[in-house]
C-alpha cells in the first residue's frame, strides 16, 4: 500500500514539474488558457484632449510659516498649536513649538 501512495506522489510531482517547465518556456502549444489580444485603439486628438481635461491634477500642498524660524513648511507636515484666541500656530518641528510655548508663558 505504501509503494502505491509513494508512486502516486512521485507521478504527481513529476507532472507538476513538467507543467512548470512548460509554462516557464512560454507555454508552447500546451497552454491551457488562451490569451485574447485586444486590438489597439486609435485615439483621435480630441479624445486625448478630453482625457487630459478630465484628469484631476494634484493640488500643491498649502504652505504655512513657522512661528519661530519663519521658514515656509507644508501644512500637512507642520505641528499645529491653537492659542487662547483660537488662532492656529504652525511649527516645523517640536522644539520650535516648545520654544514658542515657553516664550508665551513667561
Amino acid at each position: 500500500m505504501d509503494t502505491l501512495v509513494y508512486s502516486l506522489i512521485r507521478i504527481t510531482l513529476m507532472i507538476l514539474i513538467f507543467r512548470s517547465v512548460i509554462k516557464l518556456m512560454g507555454g508552447g502549444g500546451f497552454a491551457t488558457r488562451s490569451i485574447k489580444r485586444s486590438e489597439p485603439q486609435s485615439s483621435t486628438p480630441s479624445d486625448t484632449e478630453e482625457a487630459e481635461a478630465n484628469e484631476k491634477k494634484p493640488e500643491p500642498p498649502k504652505m504655512v510659516e513657522d512661528e519661530v524660524t519663519k521658514k515656509p513648511i507644508a501644512e500637512h507636515k507642520a505641528y499645529i498649536l491653537v492659542d487662547d484666541e483660537g488662532n492656529r500656530r504652525y511649527f516645523a518641528d517640536w522644539d520650535s513649538r516648545q520654544l514658542y510655548i515657553q516664550s508665551k508663558s513667561t
